[in-house]
C-alpha cells in the first residue's frame, strides 16, 4: 500500500471520528437533559404521592377520632333516659349523669366536654364543673339542624373558642327523641382541635408546607397549621378546583395550587373523610421539593461540562495516534478468528471461499483448505440455489446492502443444519465489489423447538374446539333443565294454593282465628311463589325466543303500556309525558316487555308521592341515543344499585312495594341481547331515572 493511499484512508477516518464525537456528544447531552427532566417529574411525582401518603395519615387519625367520639355519643344517645330531660327531673338525675359524664370525658383525650341538652337548648347535664349556668345553645346552626331535621344524623358546629377552657373546638351532636320521634333534647362533644396540633407538627413538610383540614358540605376552614387564625370558618370560593373536584364524587386529590394568602406554589393532596363532612389537605412548597434537584441538576451539568471537555481531548489525543491503528490489524484477525459466529469472504465473481474463520469450518465440517478449494455451492442444498443466487445479485448490484434469511447448510457428513446468515459487501473506493461477508449462526435446536411448538399448538387449537363445544351443550342443558324445573313447580304450587283456599272457604267457621291467619299465610306464600315461577318462565323464554328486529316507535309502545296502567288505576292523578318520535331498532315483543317493566316501576313507586310524574324521552350522548324512564317516587340510596339486576333483589320491602325482583333482571336481558346496555340513577325521596340503549341497525 503506497503512503499516499495511507494518507487519503487517515485523513477519511479522521473525519468519520469528528462526525462520530459530535453524534455521541450530542446524544449524551439528550440523553442527560432527558434524565434531568425525568429526576424532575420523580422529584414531582415523589413529593405528590408524600401529600397522599400524609393526607392519608391525618384522615384515619381524625376518622378514628371522630368515630370514637360518634359512639360515644350513641352510646348516650341509648342509655340516656328521656324522662331526666324535663327540668324537674335534673335534680334527681344530676349526680349519677354528671358523674358518668366525667368518667366518658377522661377516656377521650381529644375531647373537651360532653354535654346533655334540653329540647330548647338549656344545659341540663355536663362534664364539666365550671360550665357557666343556663348555657344555652338554642340558636346553633347544629342544634337547630337536629331539632327541625328528624333524620338529620351525627352533625358538628363551626370552630369556637370553648368559654370553659379556651381553646378552640368543633361540637358533635345527636338528637335526643322519644319513641314517638319527638325531639326531647341533643346530646354533644366538643372536640379540642388542639389535641391534633401535636398530629400536623410531627409531619415533616418542609418550611413553606402546610397542612389543613376543612369541612366538605360547606368548605370552611377547620384549622391550619401553621396557624392563621383569621382564615378559621372562611370557606373557600365555589370556583375552587379542590372544591369542584369534591362535588365530582373525587376523594383524594392532588393538585399544583398557588395559595392566594402567601403567593407560594404548592403540591397539594386532600383526602376525603368517608363517614363525617372534612377532608384534610397536606401540601408542599414546590420550591422546597426542587431545591436538591436544583442542586443536583447543577452540580450534573457543571461535570458534563467537564466530561464534553475531557472528550474533545481525547479526540485531539486520537488524531495524533491514528497511524497507530493500522497495527491493529492483527488484533483484528485474532477478533474474525475467534468470534462465535462462522464468518468467511467470498469472491464476489466466483464465489470462491477467500478465508473463513474456525466457527465456519466448525458448522460447516469442513478444513478451511477444503473450503479454500471450492466454492460456496459445495454447501448449499439444490433446491435453495435459486433463492441464494438471488438474495447474491441483490447485494452485488447494491439493490440491498445486507441480507438476512434463515437457510439450510449442507454439512460435510451430508445433514442439513439450520443457520441464520448474514450477507453483505465490501467494496472499493470506488464503490466497485471486491468481495462478500458471510455470517453464520447455528439455529437447529431452535428450529427444533419451533417444529415441536406448532406441534403443541395445533393440538391445543383442536383441544379448545373440543372443549368450547362441550361448554355450548352444557349450556344448553342447563337451561332447559331450569326451565323445566321451574315450569314442574307451577303445579304443586298451585296445588298448595288451591286446597288452602278450599280449606279456607269449606272450613271457615270450624277454625280458630290463628288457624285462619296461618292459612292466608299459606296462601299469600304461595301466590309469590306463583308469581315468582311466571316471572322466571318468562326471563328463561327470553334466552331462547328469536328476535325479529325492525325499526319502531318507541314512543307509540310508551303510549299503549301507559293506556293500560291508566285504565287499570283510573283513581291514580299521574302526569305522563312521553317525547314524540323516538326511533329504535329491534325486537317490539321484546322491548315492549322491558318498557312495560319500567313504566310499572315508574307508575308503582310514584304511588306515595305527592304530584307523581313519569317522563319517557331520549337524548343524545356521545355519538349514541341514550332512551330514559324518569320519575320522582320513592328512589333508593344507589350504594346498593349493584343489586337492582340481579334476579329476586329489591331494594323495598314488599310490604312497601309488591313485586318479584325478577322486572329489571328480565329488561337487563332484553336490552343486552339488543346490544345495548343499561344503567340507573335514583336518590331517596327524589325519584330514579333509567338509562338504557340499543345497537343501531347494522
Amino acid at each position: 500500500m503506497s503512503r499516499r493511499h495511507h494518507s487519503v484512508i487517515d485523513h477519511r477516518h479522521r473525519l468519520k471520528v469528528v462526525v462520530a464525537s459530535c453524534l455521541v456528544i450530542c446524544g449524551a447531552l439528550a440523553i442527560l437533559g432527558y434524565l434531568i427532566w425525568s429526576s424532575h417529574e420523580e422529584e414531582i411525582r415523589a413529593a405528590e404521592t408524600t401529600t397522599r401518603n400524609y393526607a392519608a395519615i391525618v384522615e384515619a387519625q381524625l376518622d378514628a377520632a371522630l368515630r370514637r367520639a360518634d359512639a360515644d355519643l350513641r352510646t348516650l344517645q341509648a342509655s340516656i333516659p328521656r324522662t331526666a330531660l324535663e327540668p324537674h327531673a335534673v335534680p334527681r338525675f344530676a349526680g349519677n349523669l354528671n358523674a358518668d359524664l366525667k368518667a366518658r370525658l377522661s377516656d377521650f383525650p381529644e375531647l373537651d366536654g360532653i354535654r346533655v341538652f334540653d329540647a330548647n337548648g338549656y344545659a341540663l347535664y355536663h362534664s364539666d364543673d365550671s360550665l357557666p349556668p343556663n348555657t344555652n345553645i338554642g340558636d346553633r346552626a347544629h342544634f337547630l339542624e337536629v331539632q327541625r331535621n328528624p333524620q338529620a344524623g351525627l352533625q358538628f358546629s363551626d370552630v369556637i373558642v370553648s368559654r370553659i377552657s379556651g381553646k378552640p373546638s368543633i361540637f358533635a351532636i345527636r338528637a335526643l327523641r322519644d319513641s314517638q320521634g319527638k325531639f326531647r333534647g341533643a346530646v354533644a362533644a366538643g372536640i379540642n382541635l388542639t389535641h391534633f396540633q401535636k398530629l400536623f407538627e410531627s409531619i415533616d413538610f418542609g418550611p413553606h408546607g402546610a397542612i389543613s383540614w376543612r369541612r366538605s358540605d360547606n368548605q370552611k376552614l377547620v384549622m391550619r397549621w401553621p396557624e392563621l387564625a383569621a382564615l378559621v370558618n372562611k370557606p373557600l370560593s365555589t370556583d375552587n378546583s379542590t372544591v369542584q373536584s369534591l362535588g365530582s364524587g373525587q376523594t383524594t386529590i392532588t393538585r399544583h395550587i398557588r395559595a392566594e394568602t402567601d403567593g407560594v406554589l404548592r403540591i397539594y393532596s386532600s383526602h376525603l373523610l368517608e363517614h363525617f363532612p372534612f377532608y384534610v389537605g397536606v401540601a408542599f412548597s414546590r420550591d422546597d421539593v426542587l431545591a436538591t434537584w436544583r442542586l443536583r441538576s447543577l452540580s450534573v451539568g457543571l461535570c458534563s461540562l467537564l466530561l464534553v471537555a475531557l472528550l474533545l481531548g481525547m479526540i485531539a489525543r486520537l488524531w495524533r495516534v491514528e497511524d497507530s491503528l493500522i497495527e491493529n490489524e492483527q488484533l483484528m484477525r485474532g477478533t474474525f478468528e475467534q468470534a462465535a459466529v462462522g464468518i468467511a469472504h467470498v469472491d464476489a465473481l466466483t464465489l470462491r471461499i477467500h478465508i473463513a474463520n474456525d466457527c465456519y469450518c466448525k458448522l460447516t465440517g469442513y478444513s478451511l483448505d477444503e473450503l479454500t478449494a471450492s466454492d460456496v455451492h459445495l454447501l448449499i442444498p439444490p433446491d435453495e440455489e435459486s433463492t441464494r443466487d438471488l438474495e447474491r445479485a441483490q447485494v452485488f448490484s447494491g439493490q440491498r446492502q445486507t441480507v438476512t434469511s434463515e437457510r439450510r447448510m449442507q454439512h460435510k457428513d451430508g445433514t442439513v443444519i439450520w443457520v441464520h446468515r448474514s450477507l453483505s459487501m465490501v467494496r472499493d473506493d470506488n464503490g466497485h465489489p471486491l468481495y462478500f461477508i458471510s455470517v453464520i449462526e447455528d439455529i437447529s435446536a431452535r428450529k427444533q423447538i419451533e417444529s415441536e411448538m406448532d406441534t403443541l399448538n395445533a393440538g391445543l387449537e383442536a383441544r379448545i374446539t373440543e372443549r368450547t363445544a362441550e361448554l355450548e351443550t352444557a349450556n344448553r342443558e342447563l337451561s332447559a333443565f331450569s326451565y323445566t324445573l321451574a315450569h314442574d313447580l307451577r303445579a304443586p304450587v298451585r296445588a298448595i294454593n288451591g286446597f288452602s283456599t278450599m280449606v279456607m272457604t269449606a272450613c271457615a267457621d270450624f277454625i280458630d282465628v290463628k288457624s285462619q291467619s296461618n292459612l292466608k299465610r299459606v296462601i299469600a306464600a304461595s301466590e309469590r311463589m306463583g308469581n315468582l315461577i311466571d316471572d322466571l318462565l318468562h326471563l328463561a323464554r327470553l334466552s331462547r325466543q328469536e328476535m325479529q328486529p325492525k325499526e319502531f316507535n318507541l314512543g307509540d309502545l310508551a303510549i299503549s303500556i301507559v293506556t293500560a296502567l291508566t285504565a287499570a288505576g283510573p283513581e291514580r292523578d299521574v302526569t305522563i309525558k312521553i317525547q314524540a318520535g323516538m326511533l329504535a331498532h329491534g325486537d317490539t315483543g321484546l322491548m315492549h316487555a322491558a318498557l312495560e317493566n319500567l313504566i310499572g316501576n315508574a307508575w308503582k313507586f310514584t304511588a306515595k308521592a305527592d304530584k307523581p310524574e313519569i317522563r319517557i324521552g331520549s337524548e343524545h350522548r356521545d355519538g349514541q341515543t341514550v332512551f330514559h324512564v324518569r320519575d320522582n317516587g320513592a328512589g333508593f340510596d344507589m350504594q346498593y344499585a349493584h343489586k337492582l339486576f340481579a334476579p329476586f333483589q329489591r331494594l323495598h320491602h314488599a310490604s312497601e312495594f309488591e313485586g318479584t325482583g325478577i322486572g329489571l333482571a328480565t329488561v337487563k336481558k332484553i336490552i343486552q341481547r339488543h346490544g345495548g346496555s343499561i344503567w340507573i340513577e335514583s336518590a331517596v325521596g327524589l325519584g330514579t331515572t333509567v338509562y338504557f340503549t340499543v345497537a343501531p341497525a347494522t
